[in-house]
């Protein structure tokens, strides 16, 4: 999409491997310097991320076969880790509203809007793929359950980005708590053992940062969110 040659400039179906292109990834996608030694010595927790980042191109791949590009690399609108980073670091700006940057893929993509053999098909589905392309980014780059998808389950009803910034969007969803919850003050040792012995819960890691201690399976589960380290590095 950038027309840039570098190192993400691979299909996103190629999962990062290497120290230097992880670094890479995680730098460009997050706006932070992240090194390579940071990686390898795991001072940046970036694993479970990247394995979420694959699940998350697994499910824009899913979402495609309802627009009949899945064998057809002409009709991909979005082919790299390159394009990718392009569209979440327009996101990540905080300015821009999801109209701006659907309105930046539009005229960035406007080449590979016809699919041969069927392009009127496609592009009178534009707007749902290039809507679908910026919560893909969205997600990328919150960890929240942004858009509704066709082909994965969703385990709560999914959160929507319209009009405003990113910023303000999350502004309003990470509204602060009510001053007059009375606070509990727990052991240091208090955790997730704890947890699950004092309430008889079971454990269940979520990647949706909005799940984060929701419960589950008739409120015998509690949801978990397992990335926390990873995010405050990313914004630390």
């Amino acid at each position: 999409m950038t027309g840039r040659k570098t190192p993400l400039a691979i299909s996103f179906r190629e999962i990062p491997s290497s120290p230097k292109m992880k670094s890479q990834l995680l730098s460009e996608l997050w706006g932070k310097d992240v090194s390579e030694d940071a990686i390898c010595t795991g001072d940046v927790d970036a694993d479970a991320y990247l394995a979420y980042y694959v699940q998350q191109c697994d499910i824009f791949l899913s979402e495609q076969t309802r627009w009949s590009l899945t064998e057809n690399e002409n009709g991909l609108v979005m082919k790299t880790h390159e394009d990718i980073v392009d569209i979440a670091t327009k996101v990540r700006s905080g300015h821009l509203d999801k109209q701006d940057v659907v309105n930046y893929i539009m005229s960035r993509q406007a080449s590979c809007l016809a699919v041969g053999g069927n392009p009127s098909g496609y592009h009178g589905q534009r707007d749902e793929v290039v809507h679908t392309i910026v919560d893909w980014a969205v997600r990328l780059v919150t960890m929240l359950e942004v858009g509704q998808l066709q082909n994965v389950f969703q385990s709560r009803e999914p959160q929507t980005w319209k009009d405003q910034s990113l910023k303000d969007y999350l502004t309003g969803v990470f509204v602060p708590g009510r001053s007059d919850i009375v606070h509990v003050r727990l052991e240091e040792s208090f955790n997730i053992q704890s947890l699950q012995r004092l309430a008889n819960l079971e454990i269940e890691w979520t990647n949706d940062l909005m799940s984060h201690l929701s419960l589950t399976n008739d409120d015998k589960t509690v949801l978990i969110f397992h990335h926390v380290s990873f995010l405050e590095a990313m914004n630390g």
